[in-house]
């Protein structure tokens, strides 16, 4: 695996860790005493790359509606020639062709 060179930590035990991994996690934050005194379960699970695009309540609000009108397109155009193709066979019917 290729060293991540961006990536500069300072530990030496966590840096051999680190190296050779293609991704590492910085975990941080602060506990009260009596949190300390409670044991933390960790489930670990494998890496799987997250999806980076986040959106605003407007923009998923838009981006469903364009996804909902372009399937509502589709079967309002297969409607449409369902629709059209029958009263073409009518014609044809009425005419005696």
């Amino acid at each position: 695996m290729k060293r991540l060179e961006g990536i500069r930590i300072r530990h030496p035990l966590l840096r051999k860790l680190v190296d050779g991994s293609p991704v590492a996690t910085k975990l941080t934050g602060q506990l009260s005493s009596r949190q300390i005194q409670e044991d933390a379960y960790i489930a670990w699970t494998p890496f799987r790359e997250k999806q980076l695009t986040r959106y605003s309540e407007q923009g998923a609000a838009v981006t469903a509606a364009n996804f909902c009108r372009s399937g509502a397109n589709a079967w309002f155009t297969g409607f449409a020639v369902h629709l059209l193709g029958q009263r073409e066979g009518a014609g044809l019917g009425e005419t005696g062709i």
